[in-house]
């Protein structure tokens, strides 16, 4: 509901997490993991180069993304359907190690974490700002507390344990952007035998995923 967005919801944050936002999330996993493949040998420094040249949210098309998503059950699967058919109208045998070795939820999960990493910057500013005005808050006596009004009419105790929440998912936000940034476990099930088990820790070795939009 529109009236209550201001309460819910951060144009800042939105912006972070728009659809083609997470659609160059997904992208700049693809790009990282065959620069990292290629940089291990696995696949052909071309390839890599020809895939990570389509990596850009403004080629593809996000209506097509949004009608075949629901029949695919995710986003990533007819991301990779485009990508390759990009990556095949320039270099056919390239095309051929789009998304090697790798499965659709390794691109999600990374896309969000990356997602999430840009969100830090602003989320700890607004916590400083919230921080800012403990003081105040702190003055309430104890037994009086559910009866004081702090900002925007919320019991000032209210706030204050809000804070001390905020802080801590900031805390595990930062500490997921330090430790979780990508994921690489491969194919399992029916398809674990059709394609290459990814080296644990591939990407780690080989960084490539950068909190930028691929060149």
């Amino acid at each position: 509901m529109a009236l209550l967005d201001s309460l819910f919801r951060s144009p800042a944050i939105d912006a972070i997490f728009s659809d083609a936002a997470r659609l160059q999330g997904m992208l700049d996993f693809e790009a990282a993991l065959a620069r990292a493949e290629a940089t291990c040998g696995i696949i052909p420094s071309s390839a890599a180069q020809a895939i990570a040249a389509k990596c850009r949210e403004e080629l593809f098309d996000l209506a097509a993304l949004q009608r075949k998503a629901a029949n695919a059950g995710n986003l990533a699967i007819p991301m990779l359907q485009q990508l390759t058919a990009l990556v095949a109208k320039d270099d056919p045998a390239a095309a051929e190690f789009v998304h090697c070795g790798a499965t659709s939820q390794d691109a999600i999960d990374t896309a969000i974490v990356l997602l999430l990493g840009r969100a830090q910057g602003i989320l700890a500013r607004d916590h400083a700002r919230l921080e800012a005005k403990r003081p105040l808050e702190q003055q309430v006596e104890p037994l009086g507390h559910a009866l004081q009004v702090g900002v925007a009419g919320v019991p000032a105790a209210a706030q204050v344990v809000d804070r001390d929440a905020h802080a801590e998912r900031l805390d595990l936000l930062q500490t997921l952007g330090r430790g979780l940034n990508v994921a690489d476990d491969g194919c399992l099930g029916d398809l674990e035998g059709e394609q290459p088990r990814l080296d644990p820790g591939l990407l780690e070795r080989a960084p490539h995923v950068r909190d930028e939009s691929v060149s």
